[in-house]
């Protein structure tokens, strides 16, 4: 990602007494003193709110039961403890029973509390903030200042993949106010009530996360006989508008970082590639649940045997003739990954009591290197032109071979492939 002017955003903080650190430019500016975090944003944004210099502070207070647990020294982590190809991009300070993570990335500023162990009591965190914006919290938020994690939610993170469990909350920037330059990923579902398989897959969604590490594709059962509480699909956008409009594209391919799997309903979910219709191109919402399409855009899904979680990690979607055609030269391709023998089947998967089946990939938060990525080769077709050429007294071979060759080229064509990437 680049700024307008054409230079690199950069992802790391500097400091000069180890206390206060300051955030190289990005498509925000940021500080931090002691706990305190000012960003100002340096572009108008989407919403239409955010405004160029707008700013943003907050000082985060932890909170165990009733009792504040104030943080020790922050300090500079040298490298990216989410991701290696990161160095000087996370502050961390110790509140004794958690870490607070700061890491910048490109566009974004991302929190995390990070529990090694199951709590004592249940937490409470206050962000304290004021300014033009509002930071992005997650599934815990009660207000648009706090969130409170019950000992229970403790226990239901865990079942993810076991401690240490995380709490996110975010701000994402982008380089102008235009929603047709920049993209977004993340997952919507239906949640929070025992139904049916048929309400769930057809009902309107009633959640989103777009600023995770994880895209997760969930199916749970619920502890009621035949019932399910959560069901989620996938958003992937990319800004393709790099591509020339009068492209012929020939192939691409979707692909996404594996992280985890588990089948706990035995039911081997598969995984394939479908339309999305998002509201925005820049933030997801609940109701986006139900803007996701049901023809394949791959010809065969992946399975739950072959989504793979270990070296090389990444799972290839080849798009066929009506994934290509889904792909925009001008603006945002927009497609959806969503679960091809349930739900886009319509076929109840089976039922045991409070387990959960998944497939989960990063997004593009985790960052350089793990972001769903879209690969596309193209042609650009040859515009005719007129070439005047000046003759030296060469060799008349010489003349013949270098016309011969620039026909070639001429006839050919100019064969490219580009790999575009979230933002």
């Amino acid at each position: 990602m680049v700024n307008a002017d054409g230079s690199f955003l950069n992802t790391t903080w500097s400091t000069k007494d180890g206390k206060n650190f300051s955030a190289g430019i990005n498509q925000f500016i940021a500080s931090v003193a002691t706990n305190k975090v000012t960003i100002i944003a340096i572009n108008d944004q989407p919403d239409g709110k955010v405004k160029k210099n707008s700013v943003l502070t907050y000082q985060p207070q932890l909170y165990l039961g009733n009792t504040e647990v104030k943080d020790k020294t922050v300090v500079l982590l040298p490298v990216d403890p989410v991701n290696e190809n990161y160095i000087n991009n996370t502050l961390e300070w110790d509140y004794s029973i958690c870490k607070r993570r700061l890491r910048i990335i490109e566009g974004s500023i991302l929190g995390s509390w990070v529990f090694a162990t199951k709590p004592n009591g249940e937490v409470r965190i206050k962000y304290n903030q004021t300014g033009d914006s509002r930071l992005r919290l997650g599934r815990f938020r009660v207000n648009d200042d706090e969130e409170v994690i019950k000992l229970e939610d403790f226990d239901e993170l865990a079942k993810f993949g076991g401690y240490p469990v995380t709490i996110s909350d975010s701000r994402t920037y982008y380089p102008d106010a235009d929603p047709e330059t920049t993209s977004v990923d993340g997952q919507v579902d239906r949640s929070g009530v025992d139904e049916t398989w048929a309400t769930i897959r057809a009902g309107a969604g009633v959640a989103f996360a777009d600023s995770n590490n994880y895209l997760e594709l969930y199916i749970k059962a619920s502890g009621t006989t035949d019932q399910f509480v959560l069901l989620h699909r996938l958003i992937l956008l990319f800004d393709t508008s790099v591509l020339a409009d009068g492209a012929v594209i020939s192939a691409a391919t979707l692909s996404l970082y594996g992280v985890l799997k588990t089948d706990g309903l035995a039911c081997t979910p598969d995984i394939n590639i479908y339309a999305s219709t998002p509201a925005s191109n820049t933030a997801l919402q609940a109701s986006d649940y139900g803007q996701t399409g049901a023809t394949a855009y791959c010809a065969t899904p992946i399975t739950y045997a072959n989504w793979k979680t270990a070296d090389p990690f990444w799972n290839d979607f080849s798009l066929n003739a009506d994934g290509i055609a889904a792909i925009s030269k001008t603006g945002i391709s927009k497609f959806a990954a969503r679960n091809a023998n349930y739900d886009v089947a319509n076929v109840k998967p089976a039922w045991v009591a409070s387990e959960t089946s998944y497939l989960i990939p990063y997004s593009s938060e985790k960052g350089v290197g793990f972001k769903p990525k879209l690969v596309v080769t193209y042609t650009v077709p040859v515009i005719p032109g007129t070439a005047v050429l000046s003759l030296t007294p060469f060799a008349p071979d010489f003349w013949l071979k270098r016309i011969l060759r620039i026909y070639g080229e001429l006839k050919r064509g100019l064969k490219l492939t580009t790999k575009i990437k979230e933002h």
